[in-house]
């Protein structure tokens, strides 16, 4: 019913907006140089703190993967499109919370 479908609609939406405000953040957060995309190093700092394999192969097929124009940097809409497929429910705890890298 439409009645059923309205209801829904809130719930989905904030989701959404949550998720890209997240995804903004983590983005922020990774892009240390402020250029306003990822270079490979940045994104070799999102692999170590998502607990993916962070070596130079695991980082330059993570680069073919999220850099669709092929320009050697990942723009936010390139990367907002991975977040929005890749990231689960929760944010990646351990790259938000992180305060350092030296641990």
């Amino acid at each position: 019913s439409n009645r059923a479908f309205a209801v829904g609609m809130p719930d989905k939406l904030g989701h959404r907006i949550m998720t890209s405000e997240r995804c903004a953040a983590l983005f922020r957060r990774i892009d240390t140089n402020a250029s306003h995309t990822l270079e490979p190093g940045e994104v070799k700092v999102l692999l170590e703190g998502s607990g993916l394999p962070s070596g130079e192969d695991a980082v330059m097929e993570a680069m073919d993967l999220l850099d669709h124009d092929g320009d050697g940097t990942v723009d936010f809409s390139e990367f907002e499109e991975w977040y929005s497929k890749m990231a689960p429910p929760t944010p990646i705890q351990p790259l938000l919370l992180s305060t350092s890298n030296g641990g």
